[in-house]
């Protein structure tokens, strides 16, 4: 048998980040709206935020545009470069090795493939300050700037 309940100090600590949860969602969503506000749409496409709805913004992920998916690692590791903390999310679950073994390939799901190479999560988190944000949307749209040809 196995025990999968919480010892006394995790079940505390949880409970102590749940009182949180509702400013940690509204700080989220005000930095993504900084964020919507602050990216150039001409080169990425930005999460849609809906009057009256919030996300949790676990994460906040830009795409690129299809015209500049070519700038997609090097955008990447530029950011990576100027020590911003960005991911790449996620590899279609096809294309891990166990899947692989049992038959599928790339190609067989292009729009989950298509994702992959063309989003990056970009940082989010409740303490995020103003001018991080200012200085993370200024690194992204100087990057096309300096990278897109005219």
């Amino acid at each position: 048998g196995l025990n999968y309940r919480l010892t006394d100090v995790a079940d505390s600590l949880s409970l102590n980040q749940l009182r949180k949860l509702n400013k940690f969602v509204n700080d989220r969503n005000k930095i993504a709206k900084k964020y919507e506000k602050l990216l150039n749409k001409k080169y990425l496409i930005v999460p849609k935020i809906r009057n009256n709805t919030q996300s949790s913004f676990h994460l906040y992920v830009i795409k690129l545009k299809n015209e500049f998916n070519h700038l997609h690692e090097k955008l990447f590791n530029f950011l990576r470069k100027n020590n911003l903390n960005v991911n790449l999310h996620y590899i279609p679950v096809h294309l891990h090795p166990y899947y692989r073994k049992i038959g599928f390939k790339s190609g067989m799901f292009k729009n989950a493939e298509k994702h992959a190479k063309t989003s990056i999560s970009i940082p989010i988190y409740p303490s995020l300050k103003n001018t991080q944000i200012i200085k993370i949307s200024k690194l992204i749209n100087n990057f096309f700037i300096k990278n897109v040809k005219k």
